[in-house]
C-alpha cells in the first residue's frame, strides 16, 4: 500500500494493552505506523511484508475511582496517544499533554435546590466511543486549550435532572438524550447510559412511586408493568417494587410512542390472592 511521507507516522512501536489486531482481536505487541485519519497498522511502515489492521484499546481500568469492594463499570480511561516520532520531527515539547479521564460527577446541595445539573462528554473524532468527563476537560477541549489534544475529540454538555416526580425525572432525561444524540449525531450515545436516566436522583419525599401502566415495561420480558416502582440507589434505573432488595427483581424501562403490550405484569408489592396478582407471569431472573 501506498500513502505519502506527509500523511503517516512510522516506525512506532507499542508495549502492549493500546492496540488489538482486527482479525483475531488479539492484544498486540510491536511496531506499528498510523495515518493522519487515525487509522493503526502493524509494521514499521507500509512497505512491511503482511501489514495487518489495529484497533485502538480506548478504554483501560482504572483503580483510582469506585469503592474498595465496588465493582464500577463508570471507571474508565481514555488515553490520547503523542507518537515519539512526532515529538522529535516536531521539537515541540507535548509531554505534558493531559490524559482525559472518565469524571463520576457528584451534584451538590446547589443542584439539588436547582433540581438539574450540567454533565459533560466527549466522543473520539474517528470513532463512536464516549466517555463522560469534567468541565476542566470540557472546556479545554472547546476553547482548543494546547494542554489536551482537543483535535481528537467532540464535545457535548447537556442539562441533567435529578430532582422532582421521579418518573417525570426519568423521561426528561431519557428526551434530553435521545435530542442531543440525533442533533450532535452521536450515534448510539443513548446505550452508553445504560438506561439509567434517574441516576443522582434524590427524592422529595418517602412517598412511593406507582404506575397504572401505560407507562413502563419490564425490559427483560417486554411485559407492561402495574405497581409499585423504585430507583436502584446507585445506578439510576427504574426497578420494580416499592424499596431496593437484595434479592433478584426486574428492570423496568419506558414503553415507546406506539408500542402495543400485550401481556401485563402486576408488580412484587401487590396483595398476593387479588384478582390483579393472578396475572403475574413467572419472574425467573432479570434485575438486581
Amino acid at each position: 500500500m501506498y500513502y505519502p511521507k506527509s500523511q503517516i507516522e512510522t516506525n512506532l512501536f507499542t508495549p502492549g494493552q493500546e492496540f488489538s489486531t482486527l482479525s483475531d482481536n488479539k492484544e498486540y505487541i510491536g511496531n506499528y505506523w498510523r495515518t493522519s485519519q487515525g487509522l493503526y497498522y502493524t509494521g514499521t511502515n507500509p512497505q512491511d511484508n503482511n501489514v495487518r489492521i489495529l484497533t485502538q484499546n480506548i478504554k483501560f481500568d482504572n483503580p483510582g475511582l469506585g469503592s474498595v469492594g465496588e465493582t464500577n463499570d463508570d471507571a474508565e480511561v481514555y488515553v490520547t496517544m503523542v507518537p515519539e516520532s512526532y515529538i522529535n520531527a516536531s521539537g515541540i515539547r507535548i509531554r505534558n499533554i493531559s490524559t482525559l479521564i472518565n469524571s463520576v460527577p457528584l451534584p451538590t446541595k446547589t443542584d439539588y435546590t436547582n433540581e438539574n445539573f450540567q454533565r459533560y462528554f466527549l466522543k473520539r473524532a474517528t470513532n463512536y466511543s464516549y466517555l463522560e468527563t469534567s468541565k476542566n476537560a470540557y472546556t479545554a477541549v472547546v476553547e482548543k486549550n494546547n494542554t489536551v489534544q482537543y483535535d481528537l475529540y467532540d464535545s457535548l454538555a447537556l442539562i441533567w435532572k435529578i430532582s422532582g416526580k421521579l418518573l417525570d425525572v426519568y423521561k426528561q432525561n431519557y428526551k434530553t438524550v435521545q435530542y442531543k444524540g440525533n442533533v450532535y449525531n452521536w450515534i448510539k450515545f443513548d446505550l452508553s447510559f445504560k438506561n439509567r436516566y434517574a441516576r443522582y436522583y434524590k427524592p422529595s419525599s418517602d412517598e412511593p412511586n406507582y404506575t397504572k401502566g401505560g407507562e413502563l415495561k419490564v425490559e427483560k420480558t417486554n411485559e407492561e408493568y402495574i405497581g409499585y416502582y423504585h430507583v436502584h440507589p446507585k445506578q439510576g434505573s427504574l426497578m420494580e417494587g416499592k424499596k431496593h432488595m437484595n434479592s433478584s427483581h426486574y428492570t423496568l424501562v419506558l414503553i415507546e410512542d406506539g408500542e402495543v403490550l400485550t401481556k401485563k405484569r402486576i408488580g412484587i408489592d401487590e396483595e398476593v390472592g387479588t384478582s390483579r396478582r393472578t396475572n403475574v407471569s413467572s419472574r425467573g431472573s432479570g434485575g438486581y
